[in-house]
């Protein structure tokens, strides 16, 4: 267990086969690294929890063999099929390991926005349904038009609610003292520019929620004595529904090249060259 140490992604949809290629190359390139806290939001949630159990061949399927699959989404982009992601691949064909992921000693949370208050909560493989949590996640309006009940509790998307920010600050909240960002280039303005729109047309309590997370976001700041590092593409030419095989798979090997290439991680994780060395031969 490396205390003090998380890991935050981003959401970003489709986009997310970047952090998906990120924590590949985590796994094999340490295998037996494991911070103390993951916090992963929307379609990165399912990646932080693979890499909590650990399951190498599971992140890299699901995201270069199944989600280019045309079912994935509707013919004119406007629907994502969460249904068939979470019922379909995470539960069978790729089944998530739930008792490795409940006994993990990694603190995982998984965000989502409480459709009640829209605030940004963080549910745990242990205290909820985590296939409905990673449901949830995922539930964006308008692309997912349905509300995810947990614990009597509704709940949606948390791109809504939380970026890697906020995000960032439950780490700290929780003891981080060191935090990898792995940013899929998903900015907050252009979700909430999207959303807005949705609200205004469809939707108007959303804009309630809406008002809410501007609010939080621009009070947002880290600590002085938090490092942070943050791994993002310099260029993702990948859709948030963008089920074009060759475009995921080449976000998949970027996020994977750029853990490779970042010659900051092994001084950001474990210090002196003489700590690498050990981490490494042990």
């Amino acid at each position: 267990m490396n205390k003090g140490v998380a890991i935050v992604s981003s959401g970003g949809g489709m986009r997310c086969a970047y952090s998906a290629g990120v924590f590949y190359g985590l796994l094999e390139k340490y295998p037996d690294f494991e911070p103390e806290i993951l916090i992963g939001s929307s379609g990165s949630s399912a990646n932080v929890c693979y890499y909590a159990t650990k399951q190498y061949k599971e992140i890299k399927q699901v995201w270069t063999r199944e989600l280019h699959n045309s079912g994935i989404v509707s013919r004119f982009g406007f629907r994502i099929n969460v249904d068939y992601i979470i019922d379909n691949l995470l539960k069978k064909k790729w089944p998530l390991n739930l008792k490795k992921l409940k006994d993990s000693k990694t603190k995982v949370y998984v965000a989502v926005t409480n459709v009640s208050d829209g605030k940004t909560e963080y549910l745990t493989p242990n205290e909820c349904d985590i296939f409905e949590a990673l449901r949830a996640a995922k539930a964006i309006p308008f692309f997912y038009d349905e509300k995810v009940m947990i614990n009597g509790n509704s709940y949606i998307d948390s791109d809504i609610s939380s970026n890697v920010i906020k995000n960032s600050l439950k780490a700290i909240s929780e003891g981080a003292k060191k935090i990898i960002i792995i940013d899929n280039n998903h900015t907050i303005s252009s979700s909430l520019t999207f959303l807005r729109l949705y609200s205004f047309l469809f939707n108007r309590r959303l804009k309630k929620i809406l008002d809410v997370v501007v609010e939080e976001y621009n009070e947002a700041s880290y600590p002085s004595d938090v490092s942070v590092l943050y791994i993002r593409p310099s260029n993702l030419s990948l859709g948030v529904c963008d089920v074009n095989k060759k475009r995921i798979e080449s976000a998949f090997n970027s996020g994977y090249n750029d853990l490779y290439s970042n010659n900051k991680i092994d001084e950001f994780l474990f210090g002196s060259q003489k700590s690498i060395l050990a981490h490494i031969k042990s």
